[in-house]
Parts: structure tokens; sequence; C-alpha cells
């Protein structure tokens, strides 16, 4: 008798419909920041395909991407333009963008606005891989992802 094959663990980047990778978009000013997001995103077989150290930045991005991310990681303190503002901004050019702020602040009245604006999700730095992930899992519905 031959032992039973485990299934296949699904990359959390990857959609289990047809196997082409989520996009993200990363904006944050540090660039640690940032390349820590892509590394982290990547090894989930995410796609990222813009990043942007300011808001402004990345509202003219976004705009004149091709292609628009599943995702966007957005920091909230940001010098010129916050993440609140940008996440404002992002909600008026696409209403359904997933926007998951990345931040070490954690008030409880920029939490509501946040909330109110419509994030999809909250991480607070510094986190752990493992925390990040799963909060995207949670977006994306799969409750059942464990973080390799």
């Amino acid at each position: 008798m031959f032992p039973a094959e485990e299934p296949r663990r699904i990359p959390l980047g990857i959609r289990p419909t047809n196997g082409l990778p989520f996009t993200a978009m990363i904006v944050d000013d540090s660039t640690m920041m940032q390349k820590l997001l892509a590394q982290i995103l990547k090894s989930e077989g995410f796609e990222v395909i813009a990043d942007a150290d300011s808001g402004r930045v990345a509202l003219g991005r976004y705009v004149s991407l091709p292609k628009k991310p599943d995702f966007v990681f957005l920091d909230v303190e940001m010098p010129e333009m916050d993440g609140v503002q940008t996440l404002a901004g992002l909600r008026k050019i696409d209403p359904e963008i997933k926007v998951v702020m990345v931040t070490s602040i954690t008030d409880e009245g920029l939490v509501k606005k946040l909330v109110e604006l419509g994030i999809s999700g909250y991480v607070v730095k510094p986190f752990k891989r493992e925390d990040l992930l799963v909060r995207v899992a949670r977006i994306l519905g799969r409750s059942n992802y464990q973080p390799s």
C-alpha cells in the first residue's frame, strides 16, 4: 500500500482558482520596510508591482499602473502626505482596493478613522512575518492558512 500524499500547500500569494499571483503595492517612507515587506510577500508568491516612499508618489504611481494591485500595504506616518490622506486618495480612485495599514501607531482614534475609511487590515510594527501573513490570509478568506 502506498502512503497517502499530503495535499500540496498553495502559497498565500497564489490564487487557488487559477494559479496566478495576487499583486501588491508597498507604500512606506522606509526603504528597509519596503524591502522587508516585499521579501515576505514574494516568499508567499505575491507579485510586488510597485512601491512608493510617500503618499503623493503612491497616488501618482497607482493611477499610471497598467495593472492595478490587489493589495496596497500602506504606512501611516510619512512626510508630505500621511497614510490617512493617501488612503482617502486611493479610495477616490478605487473604492474596492484592499489596503493593509502597516504602522507603529496604535491610537484608538486613528484606528477608528482608518476603519471608517475602509481598511482591510491593520498590522502593528514591529511585526512578525507570521502575523502579517495571517492577517492577509483572513482578508483573502483563507482561514485554514498556516505560515511555513
